[in-house]
């Protein structure tokens, strides 16, 4: 049971930095991007997507560091996991 909940915790963590990731490129490209280009003048503009994309950086190296040791924990606990790119398992 114990298992079962551990592994729940942890593709709960992979799940949302997989969001957080998506989530915020889409946020960036059809939002920001968009609305800052309607509203700012060029060199404002650039100024300020040089600073969220700044703070994004750390939100992408953070997931992506938390995709990496969230799934290799899931990998190590999934009893069906037979080894990476290992189709074998029906």
């Amino acid at each position: 049971m114990n298992n079962i909940i551990f592994l729940s915790i942890i593709n709960w963590i992979h799940l949302l930095a997989t969001v957080s990731w998506i989530g915020g490129m889409i946020t960036n490209i059809l939002i920001l991007t968009s609305s800052a280009g309607e509203t700012l003048e060029p060199p404002v503009m650039g100024k300020l997507m040089g600073a969220v994309m700044k703070r994004y950086r750390t939100l992408v190296y953070a997931c992506i560091l938390l995709l990496v040791v969230t799934g290799d924990l899931i990998s190590r606990i999934n009893p069906g996991y037979e080894g990476f790119f290992q189709l074998t398992n029906p």
